[in-house]
């Protein structure tokens, strides 16, 4: 009988060392199931950084030009032209200048009007190229047409004539970032 006794008492280490392999278990499955939490709700916080728009880059020149419209009459031209770089779409654009006299004017690309620079295509503006309305691309012009369009621009009727400045910046909507900004004499 001594013999059934020693087995008896080896089964009964034998499950004595198995109780604590329920709480090891219990234990891993809970660091596991953190670190999926974690790599879900990182995964999500990394998600909003993607989510706003990347900065375009351009290179921009701003000239002051004295034109004449189709009735002769010269007027002040601001003439935008994109160097190269990314393609900026007008909806997404403000144009923020200065006169000498401190007078601030913001032109928004998200209200489109024919009264803003209109994109040249062969010396003429096209109402579908409106600003506001197309993509300014590398090579393309963008223009006022008239004494008009360009109070609008500038804040005044009155042409700026050799010599005078004005203040020039482009503002990229989305991130609210500064794409150009210049000082430009008229010519």
């Amino acid at each position: 009988m001594g013999a059934v006794r020693e087995d008896e008492s080896m089964d009964a280490n034998r499950y004595a060392n198995t109780d604590a392999v329920s709480p090891v278990i219990g234990v891993m499955l809970m660091i596991v199931v953190t670190i999926i939490i974690a790599a879900v709700v990182s995964a999500f916080a990394g998600g909003f950084a993607d989510a706003q728009k990347k900065t375009p880059s351009a290179r921009i020149d701003v000239q002051l030009k004295e034109n004449q419209d189709i009735s002769g009459t010269w007027y002040s031209q601001v003439v935008f032209t994109h160097k190269g770089g990314d393609p900026l779409p007008t909806r997404d654009l403000r144009i923020v200048t200065w006169n000498q006299s401190g007078v601030k004017k913001v032109t928004d690309g998200s209200l489109e009007s024919a009264d803003y620079p209109c994109k040249l295509v062969n010396g003429a503006c096209d109402p579908v190229n409106l600003f506001g309305n197309t993509t300014w691309m590398n090579g393309d012009i963008l223009a006022t047409l008239d004494a008009g369009s360009t109070a609008k621009i500038l804040g005044s009727g009155t042409p700026l004539y050799k010599g005078k400045t004005i203040t020039v910046d482009i503002v990229y909507i989305p991130s609210n970032e500064l794409l150009f900004h210049k000082e430009v004499m008229a010519s």
